[in-house]
């Protein structure tokens, strides 16, 4: 099943009971309410159970490959331009935002943001 768009397709593999969609991760994960199954290596389709993990949304959100649409600034996951030129590192868990530092160099922020997605979240890189 291809949920995602054109642009970035998802493909799962589910099936349609009853007008419920049933995925074959949320089954192999056992995954409690409010909580998503993140595949830590991306590849949807590789659903055995030391690949699917559940999270909270703001943890899955964490484990993507590339920055938000919105952080044009870097184009690095978590890292943003400051209006002097030096670079912060963001992150938000649960709602909350944690400032991690500032940086003179991308590379340096870049490299604090790796270190703080290992720090708060379970499998981000």
């Amino acid at each position: 099943m291809n949920v995602g768009s054109n642009e970035e397709p998802k493909i799962y593999v589910g099936t349609n009971i009853g007008g419920v969609t049933i995925y074959l991760h949320q089954i192999i994960a056992q995954n409690p309410p409010n909580t998503v199954v993140d595949h830590y290596n991306h590849c949807t389709l590789d659903n055995r159970r030391e690949n699917l993990i559940s999270v909270s949304r703001s943890e899955n959100g964490q484990n993507r490959k590339s920055a938000q649409k919105n952080n044009r600034s870097s184009g690095l996951r978590n890292v943003y331009r400051t209006n002097s030129g030096t670079w912060y590192v963001r992150l938000v868990k649960n709602g909350r935002r944690i400032y991690v530092g500032t940086f003179k160099t991308i590379e340096e922020a870049n490299q604090a943001a790796i270190e703080a997605r290992k720090k708060y979240f379970h499998s981000a890189s």
